[in-house]
């Protein structure tokens, strides 16, 4: 398993993808990428954190992201 900070920059990378992907379909009806990439990155994300979920940190740090 990778480092939490290796995780972590993951966890925020892919969050930034999927916002500015979620905002260029919905908000722009320009989408740069097919539903199944976006899809694909939604389960890496969902993935990470149930991988993870045993490390009360990043659970913490997660529930933090999704509450901004």
């Amino acid at each position: 398993m990778a480092g939490f900070e290796t995780v972590q920059k993951r966890v925020q990378e892919l969050r930034s993808l999927l916002n500015y992907h979620s905002k260029r379909y919905y908000e722009e009806d320009a989408p740069e990428i097919e539903d199944y990439e976006y899809d694909q990155m939604l389960r890496e994300l969902e993935e990470l954190r149930r991988n993870l979920e045993k490390e009360e940190d990043f659970v913490n740090y997660c529930d933090r992201l999704v509450n901004e």
